[in-house]
């Protein structure tokens, strides 16, 4: 085994590591020969959830040599890992905003180690928060999925870095139409478009998307018209767009109190709709090579 050649150890190591990140983590505890010949590789794919993986990830990625810590597979999700979702109460609250801000900031520090070469993101949010994404370039990302309670302010929607190699976006539960002007020069490269949004929504969007596509004549306009100032604009590139109706996101007075124990119950229903496990599953088998999200 110890006369086989680095490329060969390389080319098994890179389909065998297209998991959470277990198989990585029994090759390193196997031999020190075996350690050695699986760095390339090891850290592929990973999953990492809530704060303490966040920042323990953070800091062996970053303590491993460049070439040895290229993360091309990452699933983030700011949930406890026991599956424990946490009950806030009026005495808590305040140290529960703290603890969300903490999982942010971890998430900027793991994303900037692996900004470079990761290319296929799944990032689970069980808050809400001011942005969609932390806000930093991610040259090879070509496929990116959001999940999770978005910013209720539609001017926060879809405040990214370009980024120049995202072809599929996926953004699951969002609370408006992707009606953001922005998309074409955010992804110029987009070519398939998953939307989860409001049922309430989905009418609006059909209509305003008829307008890109010259299918108004198919559409039943039951609302009227559509302001021209609101009509969609999509890259030229996109050849799929998947709209999913979703439930009703509730509303409560001063959406900055993200941490109601209220909200977090009435979101556990509508995030049922598209759990975490699913999630993970569409992930796998996305670098894996299926279809994942992206088939009916």
């Amino acid at each position: 085994m110890d006369n086989c050649p680095s490329e060969i150890w390389d080319r098994i190591f890179s389909f065998a590591c297209r998991d959470d990140g277990f198989t990585g983590r029994s090759l390193a505890l196997v031999s020190k020969y075996m350690r050695d010949v699986s760095s390339p590789t090891r850290y592929q794919s990973l999953k990492v959830e809530g704060l303490d993986q966040m920042l323990g990830c953070a800091r062996v990625l970053e303590s491993t040599p460049a070439a040895s810590r290229r993360v091309r597979n990452l699933f983030l999700s700011t949930a406890h890992p026991d599956g424990q979702e946490p009950k806030p109460s009026t005495q808590n609250t305040l140290d529960l905003i703290k603890h969300e801000a903490q999982i942010q900031q971890a998430m900027v520090y793991l994303l900037s180690i692996v900004a470079s070469s990761v290319q296929v993101l799944y990032v689970m949010f069980t808050f809400r928060r001011s942005l969609m994404l932390p806000a930093m370039a991610l040259p090879a990302l070509s496929e990116l999925t959001l999940y999770g309670p978005f910013p209720d302010d539609e001017t926060n929607q879809l405040i990214f870095e370009p980024y120049p190699s995202l072809q599929r976006l996926h953004l699951a539960n969002i609370p408006y139409y992707p009606s953001d002007q922005r998309i074409p020069s955010i992804a110029p490269s987009l070519t398939h478009l998953r939307v989860s949004a409001r049922e309430s929504d989905f009418l609006d969007f059909i209509r305003r998307l008829s307008r890109v596509i010259d299918l108004q004549d198919h559409i039943d306009d039951t609302n009227g018209i559509i302001d021209g100032h609101q009509q969609l604009k999509l890259p030229d590139t996109l050849q799929r767009i998947l709209f999913e109706p979703s439930l009703e996101q509730p509303s409560f007075g001063g959406g900055w109190f993200m941490s109601s124990y209220q909200y977090l119950l009435t979101m556990k229903e509508i995030w049922s709709r598209w759990s975490f496990h699913e999630a993970e599953a569409d992930w796998i088998e996305r670098i894996n090579g299926g279809l994942g999200c992206w088939g009916f």
